[in-house]
This record gives structure tokens, sequence and C-alpha cells, in this order.
């Protein structure tokens, strides 16, 4: 399969992949840009994937705004990413514009670690990771099991990329009421009712007003 590199129209580079195996190789002197360049610059949601085949798997699901990295992902040993992370500062007018960033790569370990390499690169607040039904570790998988509909819904169901240091009050539920429970902040006065110690406690100099569904 012959795989065509395009900008602004033109082709700049190709890579080509075997049918049977999984092997690659680029014609010499290919430029090292995103697959599927000129469909996602300026966009404000950018989908991207580790492969061209996740690309067209998107595609045939009906995204338009989605790309891969130039060369998947990095060997599981890699140390530094620099240079395999340098596509994202090459295309400014694909990452930089995007107000959302659809992280669709593969869930298996290698592809985990890139998703959060590239999350801290781009900027995990704007980045959105992405689930696959079980038994599939790409898009392709998504598509060739499930079928198109399955990818509309595993990307409807994004979720917004975890943000190292910061977590949600839920994550802490347990250890905040042991630490009430515990006594490690004062109890407040009673209500006279015990049920409803359980969930309020009063203190002086406040107005605390309770309501409920009648009947």
């Amino acid at each position: 399969i012959a795989i065509p590199f395009i900008r602004d129209g033109q082709p700049v580079g190709w890579k080509f992949r075997a049918i049977q195996t999984k092997a690659f190789t680029q014609m010499a002197g290919s430029e090292q840009i995103v697959y599927n360049l000129d469909a996602v610059r300026g966009q404000k949601i950018v989908m991207l994937t580790e492969g061209e085949l996740d690309v067209a798997a998107a595609i045939e699901a009906g995204y338009t705004a989605v790309c891969s990295c130039p060369n998947g992902a990095p060997a599981e040993n890699a140390r530094d990413l620099s240079s395999k992370l340098k596509f994202i500062d090459d295309h400014p007018e694909v990452f930089a514009a995007a107000d959302a960033v659809i992280l669709a790569t593969d869930k298996d370990a290698v592809g985990i670690k890139w998703e959060q390499a590239i999350a801290e690169h781009i900027g995990a607040a704007k980045c959105y990771t992405v689930s696959y039904p079980e038994g599939c570790k790409d898009l392709g998988d998504v598509l060739r099991i499930h079928g198109a509909k399955a990818i509309n819904e595993a990307i409807r169901r994004r979720r917004p990329l975890p943000v190292r240091g910061i977590t949600t009050l839920a994550e802490h539920t347990e250890a905040i009421h042991a630490y009430r429970q515990n006594g490690g902040v004062a109890r407040g006065l009673s209500t006279g009712w015990k049920n409803a110690d359980e969930f309020i406690r009063l203190k002086t100099g406040q107005l605390i007003v309770v309501t409920g569904i009648p009947s």
C-alpha cells in the first residue's frame, strides 16, 4: 500500500506498507509531517492517531479532522522522546490552533505511554482520551470488529485526559469521611436528630436552610 503525505495539495513524502505483514518503509527524502495535514489545519477539534490506517478508519466513521503521527509511537524502552514529539512543534497550525485534541492512540503499553507524552507536550488541559471496546487496540480494530458506529460511540464518550497532580473530590470521598468520623474536623453542634447529625452539624453564627421534597 502506497500512502502519500500531502502538504498544500502536493505529495511531499511516501510511506509504503506491506499487506500481509506489518512492515513499513519510506521513500528517501520524505518530509516528516502528520498524515492528512491539509484536513486538520486550523480546525478547533483535531483527532490524532498513531497510524495512517487508523486515520482511514476514523474517516470511514465520518470524521475528517483527523491526522496521525509521522512515524507512530516510539520504542517501548525509548528515553528521549524529543525527536518523536517534534512533529507537534512543527505543526502549530494544527495543535496550538486547536481548542481540543482527541488522542485516539493505541491502547497497548507503548500507546498509553505515548499518549501521556503527547498530552504533556501539547498541554493536557485540552487533550481527551478515548476508550475502545474490549479486545480492540486501535480504531482499525474497532472498525473491523464492531463497525463505524462503535467508533462514533467511542469518540462520543471521550474523556478529558487527567492532568497530573489534579484530582476530583470524588476520588477522596472515603478519606474525607474517615477524617470527619475520626475527629479530624470539629464535629459542630448536634441538630437534635441523630440521623440528621450524620449529614449535617450546626455552628454558631451560621444560617443553614434545609429543604426537601414534600411527601
